[in-house]
Parts: structure tokens; sequence; C-alpha cells
């Protein structure tokens, strides 16, 4: 359902007549739809979302202190109004959002929403045109669609003009990835060992975080993927997570 979900995210953009992504105001938009946004404490979940046909109640927790992650958060509970008519109550826990590897499609179909409401594919394109992959567009998509660093990176992986792909991982081990259609790997499985041969692994193996830009051989993550050639490098450059105790890599070719 996903391409549904994201006709949906640019049906009400139409709607709301938002042409930009400045003009986007969420608490404005819920209101439009009649949901009313609640902070609060609700224990082991980021949010969850209370609704009858036309109205409904989004609460978000109130330990969500980044407005760009509070942003996506609430644009995916508004997805899950508009998606779902048929269910009255959704509770949504962090990994819900970062939905990558989720196996409950309606998780993945309010991230799809959420991406595309904050970040309409003109929009990423128009803003990341000829810039190059890396920590520092990331992290502008960030601040200009207002949204959380994990979200821009996926979405930049996923429609990118300039292939690359975005990892994350935990405990030395890839939890997910997202590889540009146009990227020369494909195969990347959640539960791979972090290869100590990466920059990543330095992190988890001795707790120092390189935040260059560094050359790496394809080896140290794709030595097992179809496409893979020996002596080809990679531009690596990791982000560490404090959030999620976790590190984000980003991928690219020269």
């Amino acid at each position: 359902m996903s391409l549904l979900a994201r006709a949906n995210a640019r049906k009400l953009l139409r709607e709301c007549c938002i042409t930009k992504p400045e003009h986007i105001d969420l608490e404005k938009i819920a209101a439009y739809k009649n949901l009313f946004i609640e902070e609060g404490d609700i224990r082991s979940h980021t949010a969850r979302i209370h609704k009858s046909d036309n109205c409904g109640i989004i609460k978000i927790s109130s330990k969500l202190k980044d407005k760009g992650q509070r942003n996506f958060v609430i644009a995916h509970e508004i997805g899950h109004f508009i998606n779902e008519r048929n269910k009255n109550f959704t509770s949504c826990t962090a990994s819900d959002l970062l939905g990558i590897n989720s196996k409950k499609e309606f998780e993945k179909d309010a991230n799809a929403f959420a991406s595309e409401l904050l970040m309409k594919d003109e929009w990423v394109w128009e803003f990341t045109a000829k810039r190059i992959p890396g920590a520092d567009l990331i992290k502008d998509m960030c601040e200009y669609f207002n949204t959380s660093l994990l979200s821009a990176a996926i979405r930049y992986a996923e429609i990118g003009k300039y292939p690359s792909a975005v990892i994350l991982s935990k405990n030395k081990k890839v939890v997910w990835s997202v590889l540009n259609k146009d990227f020369r790997f494909k195969w990347l499985p959640p539960g791979t060992p972090v290869n100590g041969n990466s920059y990543c692994y330095d992190y988890f193996n001795e707790g120092i975080m390189d935040k260059n830009v560094n050359k790496i051989l394809a080896d140290a993550w794709f030595l097992q993927d179809k496409f893979y050639r020996r002596n080809f490098y990679l531009n690596e450059q990791n982000i560490y997570l404090t959030n999620y105790n976790a590190v984000l890599t980003i991928l690219w070719e020269d």
C-alpha cells in the first residue's frame, strides 16, 4: 500500500494548498483533519492514536525533545488516521517509526505517508540537486524539512539523484539498510555483522567515531553481494545517533 500512502500524503498537501516545505504546519494540518494533539507519558510507546470515523486524538511521548523527530512522529500518526479507516487505535514504538524492517505493513505505510508529506519528491530533488551525499547533506535536509535525521537519510537513499546507501548498525550488527536503486550493490541483510574493516566498526570496538569522509574497500560492507568487485572503493561517513545508541553509515561512490 505504500504507493497509495504516498498518494494520500500528496492529496493532503493539495487539499491544504501547501506548495513549499516551509508552509507545513502539522498542528494546523491535524486540526483540518479533526485531530487533536497532546503530549504525555505513554510508557513504552512513542506515540498512539485513538480515532473514530471523522476525528481522533494523537498522543506523543513527552520525552520527544527533538523538533524534527516530533514532526515526523506527528506526520506518521496522521498517516495512520488517513490510511487506515478500519482501525480505531494504534500504538507505535520507536522501532515502528524506523519502519524499514517492520513486519507491520501499516507502520511502513505510515512512514511512507510521513516521508512524502514532509519531503515530497520534487522538494527533495530541488534541495539536493548537484550536492553529493554525506553527513552535511543529511543534516541540512533534516533542518530544511524539519524532520528526523533518520527519515531524511532514508528519504535521500530512496530517491536521491546521486546513488548512495544508508545503514543503521547497533551492537555490531546491521539493523537495516536502504540502497538507492542505482547504487552498485544490492544486498546487505539485517543481522549482518559489521565488518572489522569498516570505520563504523571502530566505534563499536573502541568507542571512537571518525566523522570524516573516508575511502573504504567495498569488501567492508558488500563482500557477499553478487555485484561485488575487488579493489572497488566507496566513500564512508558515519554519524553516531545518541537516542538509539546506534551508528548511521552513509556510503556513496566518487
